[in-house]
């Protein structure tokens, strides 16, 4: 809530939905985000990835808000992070909303009646879901905006979530200067950018300049600019390039999740240090994200593979080779060792459960209700202990 609130001035309001339901981080990821114009912002402790009822959950907590601060009903955002995105686009689809931002995750096929604005890493092994091929007809598509950074799955930085902000709320009261001021800096930045050979992230740079700025001549001079770009050698040769890494890393999942049921553990550590040795050596950030994405996409891979096999088929003989290979390929996860302490709670190797317990949270797992869920309160009463 802005420290000057003003009760009779009604606010756009930002859902923001993490996927692990930590509503207080959220938060706090957009606080510097809108800093420079008037916002309330909310997140929720409540909803979390393959939360039943999410939509009926998320129309509470709006009319909750609703009833204790002055809202603008007609500036309402929802934004998400990863499965957080997924939800809050599927809530756009189904409900009436001015605008939907999606962190780590792009649009699906049912399109909703609002602008979508989409921000992921170029690492991110969701990035090809929100990628498209650079037009100069984009500067002038209001309905979605595909932004991004050289990171992998992560949150986006306050920066640019509030570009996308000040996209989707630019109509709002106060917003021309900002726009103004924002528009110029996109515009030095892909300046900045092309010169350090880095024209894809230029390109990013003057298509949100384009549909940022306020006035007709600065959106023409960003225009102009992009078709300048697209004429330019090396960037259709960048484009061509993360092109042909796509297409090629859509044949490496089909072959990993192949693998998954029928590699042994000497073609998975093959194939991992591979990937890592190309990782070290890789000449450019293009190749690097390349490179990121196959490594992500094995990772979240086996974790939806053993989640699945660990609840369903727990004697499955492939789960042993799949836990092993999920910690060559992310042995500071603590997923993992989460992962590793259920197998052995249905093994009945209690010592190990505790011990791979323990380790687990000593990583970071934080997620106390499936800690309880998974496992007996003799098992939890004794990790709380050893603590």
């Amino acid at each position: 809530v802005p420290g000057n609130l003003d009760p009779s001035q009604e606010l756009p309001l930002v859902i923001v939905i993490d996927s692990h339901g930590d509503g207080k981080m959220a938060v706090d990821k957009f606080n510097p985000a809108v800093r420079y114009f008037p916002c309330l912002v909310a997140g929720s402790d409540l909803i979390k990835n393959n939360f039943a009822g999410f939509e009926n959950a998320l129309m509470q907590l709006l009319d909750d808000i609703i009833k204790k601060y002055p809202v603008d009903k007609q500036e309402i955002i929802i934004s998400g992070f990863s499965g957080g995105a997924r939800m809050a686009y599927y809530f756009a689809v189904h409900q009436q909303v001015h605008g939907v931002l999606m962190c780590g995750a792009g649009p699906g096929a049912q399109k909703p009646s609002c602008p979508v604005y989409t921000i992921s890493g170029m690492g991110d092994f969701n990035f090809s879901e929100q990628y498209i091929h650079p037009d100069i007809g984009l500067f002038d598509n209001e309905q979605f905006t595909s932004d991004y950074f050289h990171g992998i799955h992560e949150w986006p930085q306050p920066q640019q979530l509030s570009d996308a902000l000040v996209f989707l709320l630019r109509d709002s009261r106060g917003m021309g200067k900002i726009r103004h001021k924002r528009g110029n800096q996109l515009m030095q930045m892909a300046d900045s950018l092309e010169r350090a050979g880095d024209e894809l992230m230029a390109w990013n740079a003057l298509e949100k300049a384009a549909k940022i700025s306020m006035k007709n001549s600065e959106k023409k001079a960003a225009a102009e600019r992009g078709n300048s770009l697209l004429m330019k050698k090396e960037f259709r040769e960048a484009i061509q390039k993360l092109e042909h890494d796509l297409n090629e890393e859509k044949n490496l999942q089909q072959t990993y999740s192949n693998r998954l049921l029928t590699g042994d553990m000497e073609w998975w550590k093959q194939e991992l240090t591979t990937l890592n040795n190309n990782l070290i050596t890789c000449g450019n950030s293009l190749e690097e994200d390349h490179y990121l994405r196959i490594k992500g996409f094995i990772g979240i891979l086996l974790y939806s593979a053993i989640n699945t096999i660990i609840h369903k088929d727990p004697h499955n003989p492939q789960l042993e080779v799949m836990l092993d290979t999920y910690e060559f390929a992310e042995p500071e996860n603590p997923d993992v060792y989460f992962f590793r302490a259920l197998h052995a709670y249905q093994s009945g190797n209690r010592e190990s459960c505790v011990e791979n317990l323990n380790r687990s949270l000593k990583l970071g797992f934080s997620d106390l209700a499936k800690l309880n869920n998974e496992f007996p309160d003799e098992i939890v009463n004794s990790i709380k202990s050893d603590r």
